[in-house]
């Protein structure tokens, strides 16, 4: 949706997570979906810049990806009115603050590898789920952090 007709393409990679599990073309894409959690993250590269856009409004993973397309459209409209570029939107995402870095809720190093990321994320969730009396705002964080490490 980012290319104008007649042009190189501008997005080559594009990902779809759906309760933390990429799904898409080498998977059964969203029907073997029906059990997971409704949120949606679309992660795709514009111009050489990795990007993620999430969506967890609606009740079924079908109309938060439906959500993510319209907001892109939306995005692309205004660029082709002359608004800003697409790549100046989707920058105005990166300067919001996130709260505390992943890999310090997780206590790892910020270029840990994925798998020392999720070891130390389910240590943490032994430690501070709520249903075996943890903190429901430590554990929140720590789902928080890992989502992050895994979308990075």
């Amino acid at each position: 949706m980012f290319t104008r007709s007649g042009n190189n393409w501008r997005t080559k990679e594009l990902w779809i997570y759906i309760d933390g599990a990429e799904v898409g073309a080498r998977n059964r894409f969203l029907s073997n979906q029906r059990n997971a959690s409704p949120a949606v993250a679309v992660r795709f590269d514009l111009d050489g810049h990795t990007y993620n856009i999430a969506a967890d409004r609606y009740n079924t993973p079908e109309q938060n990806l439906a959500g993510i397309a319209a907001y892109i459209e939306s995005v692309r409209a205004q660029e082709r009115n002359g608004i800003f570029t697409v790549e100046e939107m989707l920058h105005t995402f990166a300067a919001l603050p996130t709260g505390r870095e992943w890999w310090k809720v997780l206590g790892v190093q910020p270029d840990a590898p994925q798998d020392v990321a999720e070891a130390a994320y389910r240590a943490l969730v032994l430690k501070f789920h709520p249903d075996k009396g943890g903190d429901p705002e430590k554990f929140r964080e720590i789902t928080e952090a890992i989502d992050e490490a895994r979308y990075r």
